[in-house]
């Protein structure tokens, strides 16, 4: 009967060590399937450090825009029109920038959490 193959063919003290190397040679297949299917099907793949879903906009509901009359009968009914257009104007504005600043933070966040998994992937690279 032929002896058995050891993986770490070292001493007691240097067991840790070669634990680490074994795990470090098995693990980073692994990791690097892990990642590359986040970014191949997020869908599929629901894990997430976030322990939460990560919150939806808070800049309520898009605008409606004001419908125009067929005509204009009096001067109070262009007025009265031209002040909707302008009241529905600002508040297009408004959500439009409220999303901008929605997107501008969520990219601050993936950088966030790139920066941490590349950090803990070179905590796990010896």
């Amino acid at each position: 009967m032929p002896a058995p193959v050891l993986l770490c063919p070292t001493p007691i003290s240097d067991a840790l060590f070669c634990n680490l190397m074994t795990a470090k040679f098995l693990l980073r297949p692994i990791l690097l399937v892990v990642l590359a299917s986040q970014w191949i099907a997020p869908s599929v793949l629901a894990g997430s450090n976030l322990g939460i879903t990560y919150p939806d906009h808070a800049c309520g509901e898009r605008p409606i825009a004001p419908e125009r009359p067929e005509t204009f009968e009096t001067e109070t009914a262009i007025k009265s029109y031209n002040a909707e257009v302008g009241a529905y104007n600002t508040a297009a504005e408004t959500f439009v920038q409220c999303i901008q600043n929605y997107v501008d933070d969520a990219a601050e966040d993936i950088k966030v959490i790139r920066a941490k998994a590349r950090e803990a992937v070179e905590q796990a690279d010896p």
